[in-house]
């Protein structure tokens, strides 16, 4: 009995995973958010395996994990699952760091810490008025006794002045070459403070803007790296499933039957059982990409089509009138029709870019080789 509930959890899509898993539990979707304090649209959205709607996967991640403890699965079979919704081998992290995993999270960790904050600030205050005084009042000292100095003679007392003028001029500008431009209120106070202040904050600039360039290249490095994995696409895409003409026609309306070309491709869609996401190109057209609601369909016709279709299960896939049989434990699937052109493309089919661009997989690595004869 095990080994088929096991069989059965492998063959879910990680949303349905998910929603059998709370289901079980006998907990809504809003008692989940409340307690993970998972957003209510991510959580539909990955129990609808809608890669779209979801952020990037490193917060994903994160999310799944959580709800694996929660529900008490395996957490190694659900970040499987993950991966393959997203149709990348995205690399796990090693330690995590939970304020990136989980945002809500982090922000209840800044909202401790500025409480905190505030009591230190509030016990120390008077401490710090006190030392604030002594300091002012030692400079008030320092700058009596140098002008008794002065007194003796008037051209020492001019030497002086000019010095502490150049390096009130060049202090601001060695400020702005390190931090760009501030706001005006922080150049007021800076003209402001005294000397011995403005010479300290001078390396505390300078270090900590050469902390902050280094990692910033690592990240779009890596980030770039990751964008390279590419995998063919499985052979044979599918198979047909016999149903009888009855079967066909209560599912496709009559008009569109008649809108079937010979000689082109037509692909006809309708959601069945709940709602699915899809991407698809019909011949040079531009890459379309919505969510199709349980009980609407769509037809798509041209020489070449390109597909990828989320929470396959709740559909039915027509090729020329003749339905598909397609089976993936992520619950997500590419085709290319005609099958004969599949070998030249690669998964992912469709490459999203961080401006909103897409473009298919055959096009990316073409502008990649060119790019780089």
């Amino acid at each position: 009995m095990e080994q088929e509930v096991a069989k059965e959890a492998q063959n879910l899509s990680l949303g349905k995973y998910l929603q059998k898993a709370r289901d079980k539990k006998d907990l809504s979707i809003e008692a989940v958010s409340r307690h993970t304090r998972i957003n209510l649209t991510n959580l539909s959205a990955l129990e609808a395996d809608d890669v779209e709607r979801l952020p990037n996967i490193a917060y994903v991640r994160g999310f799944v994990k959580t709800l694996a403890k929660t529900y008490d699965i395996d957490v190694e079979e659900a970040t499987r699952k993950l991966e393959e919704l997203y149709g990348e081998a995205a690399s796990e992290q090693t330690q995590p760091l939970e304020a990136t995993d989980f945002p809500q999270a982090n922000v209840e960790k800044k909202q401790d810490l500025v409480k905190k904050e505030v009591q230190i600030s509030d016990s120390l205050k008077y401490k710090l008025l006190g030392v604030v005084a002594a300091f002012s009042i030692g400079i008030f000292i320092f700058i009596n006794l140098d002008k008794s100095r002065e007194v003796d003679t008037g051209e020492e007392t001019k030497e002086v002045v000019v010095e502490a003028q150049v390096l009130d001029e060049n202090t601001p500008l060695q400020e702005e070459s390190v931090e760009e431009t501030e706001t005006t209120s922080q150049e007021a106070t800076s003209e402001d403070a005294t000397e011995q202040v403005v010479e300290e904050t001078k390396p505390e600039v300078i270090v900590e803007t050469k902390k902050e360039e280094k990692p910033e290249e690592k990240k779009v490095e890596e980030k770039e790296e990751k964008e390279l994995n590419f995998y063919n696409l499985p052979s044979p895409l599918f198979a047909f499933k016999d149903i009888s003409e009855d079967e066909k026609n209560e599912i496709i309306p009559a008009n569109i039957r008649a809108a079937f070309e010979d000689g082109k491709q037509n692909i006809f869609l309708k959601a069945m059982t709940g709602d699915s996401w899809i991407v698809y190109q019909s011949d040079e057209d531009p890459i379309k990409k919505f969510t199709l609601k349980e009980g609407r369909y769509l037809l798509i016709k041209g020489d070449k089509i390109l597909l990828r279709l989320g929470n396959i299960d709740a559909l039915n896939v027509f090729y020329n009138g003749e339905l598909l049989g397609m089976n993936s434990r992520s619950g997500v699937k590419s085709l290319v029709f005609p099958v004969e052109i599949a070998k030249d493309y690669k998964l992912p089919l469709f490459i999203f870019d961080k401006n909103g661009g897409v473009q298919t997989s055959k096009e990316y690595l073409e502008q990649k080789e060119n790019s780089q004869n």
